[in-house]
């Protein structure tokens, strides 16, 4: 087997290049759907429960990411991509507004969103999305 080790050059490498993020803003979810990863029928994957990603923890990554990429003059030629992932997403839409609104006002980078949703809550967030 081959190994090969990992240097914390390596990490700042791979983070300078980052093209997508994705938050998993909570692990809860409206449905319990039995094909579901979380369903609980898959072996070592986590079940749903009802944990919520706060603004704070994600602003910490997104302030990171955006000293690091000021830092080594990332250039503005290629999107990231932020996604939104659970269980649903839109249990926590303050959550996502949040994180929209605040890269929105703080990064120069191109941005596109993305959500991966079960679309039941689409209705109620439909003029915000």
């Amino acid at each position: 087997m081959n190994t090969q080790v990992i240097t914390p050059s390596d990490v700042k490498n791979n983070l300078v290049s980052l093209e997508q993020i994705v938050f998993e803003v909570t692990t809860s979810c409206n449905f319990r759907c039995m094909y579901c990863i979380y369903s609980g029928i898959y072996k070592g994957i986590q079940k749903l429960s009802n944990d919520y990603l706060t603004f704070e923890n994600a602003k910490c990554v997104i302030d990171y990411l955006s000293i690091l990429w000021k830092k080594h003059n990332r250039l503005n030629t290629r999107p990231i991509f932020i996604g939104f992932y659970g269980g649903e997403p839109l249990l926590n839409f303050s959550f996502i507004t949040q994180v929209v609104e605040y890269i929105e006002a703080t990064w120069k980078w191109n941005v596109v969103f993305s959500m991966t949703t079960n679309a039941y809550l689409l209705d109620k967030y439909m003029d915000y999305l």
